[in-house]
């Protein structure tokens, strides 16, 4: 299979928006480095934002309440589990 990427010459960005959860902005620890994706890591249906963390390379996860909504358009996070450890990306401080 070969993917074929080709350049968007209409594309349109929306601006920025701060993402938000009951206790504040959704982050990432310090250095920062967050990489953020969005994606249905449980099979829900629903939409998590996931932000990586450079300090200990640990995967904060965020439910997506609404993103359209003015305040707390994330639920409170929790780390991206496999069973009962926490998923670490490997070669990170």
């Amino acid at each position: 299979m070969v993917l074929v990427l080709t350049p968007l010459a209409d594309a349109e960005f929306h601006p920025p928006v701060l993402l938000t959860h009951s206790d504040g902005p959704a982050s990432s620890e310090d250095p920062g480095y967050a990489s953020p994706c969005l994606a249905d890591i449980d099979g829900d249906g629903k939409m998590e934002l996931l932000v990586g963390q450079f300090s200990g390379g640990n995967i904060a996860v965020y439910p997506v309440k609404d993103l359209t909504a003015k305040s707390e358009q994330l639920g409170k996070p929790t780390w991206l589990m496999s069973g009962e450890k926490r998923i670490e990306v490997p070669g990170v401080w």
